[in-house]
């Protein structure tokens, strides 16, 4: 559908922009002549950085100790189990 979204570090930031301790989401439903250019300039830095990314990056791929030591435990039962 192409609607242009941005997103935010932390629900009290949007919660900032509406004079509320937090806010989960924010939709622009009207704007005023005034700052009409600037919600442009803001639509066309949403669809740059966030739509038409291809490739979506999440999470650097590291594994806490905690879940390298489970890994880990896994692959020794499973070794355990071919040589029984």
């Amino acid at each position: 559908m192409n609607v242009p979204f941005v997103i935010v570090k932390g629900k009290a930031r949007l919660g900032y922009l509406v004079h509320k301790k937090q806010a989960a989401v924010l939709a622009l439903t009207q704007v005023e002549k005034v700052d009409e250019d600037k919600l442009a300039a803001l639509k066309d830095v949403a669809l740059l950085n966030f739509n038409n990314t291809i490739e979506r990056k999440t999470g650097g791929g590291k594994l806490s100790k905690k879940s390298i030591a489970r890994v880990v435990k896994r692959k020794r039962a499973a070794i355990n189990a071919i040589k029984a």
